[in-house]
């Protein structure tokens, strides 16, 4: 969006941000996480490193996999590329399962651990 530059074309901070928000959401809705009514999550740390400056006509690519998995959380890290490879952006983050009253967290469900590693296609590191 033009919004999210600059007068001189960059891609404003707030915009990778957005980037990576839309990243996180996609993630959920194409595991199925997403679906699951009763349970829910919260963005409690995130954690950004700003490479490179985007550009007005940058076609970029968002990156998000789920690294490690707490009793009540999981860790995201995400990047956000351009077509020749080179990142704009990193994040780490964390996210806590929250139950039915959307306000106390929970241990990360066991379907959930199933299927996010399934999703990546691996034994995700386990911590806390």
């Amino acid at each position: 969006m033009f919004g999210d530059l600059d007068a001189m074309g960059h891609m404003n901070n707030l915009a990778l941000l957005r980037l990576l928000e839309t990243g996180r959401i996609d993630y959920m809705v194409r595991t199925g996480l997403a679906a699951y009514d009763e349970l829910t999550y919260v963005l409690a740390r995130l954690e950004t490193d700003f490479r490179s400056q985007g550009q007005f006509g940058d076609h970029l690519t968002c990156g998000t996999r789920i690294t490690k998995l707490g009793r009540t959380s999981f860790t995201m890290e995400q990047s956000v590329w351009r077509d020749d490879g080179s990142i704009l952006g990193r994040s780490t983050s964390i996210l806590v399962a929250l139950g039915a009253d959307k306000a106390t967290p929970i241990p990360v469900p066991e379907r959930w651990i199933q299927v996010i590693q399934e999703w990546e296609q691996r034994q995700l590191e386990e911590v806390g």
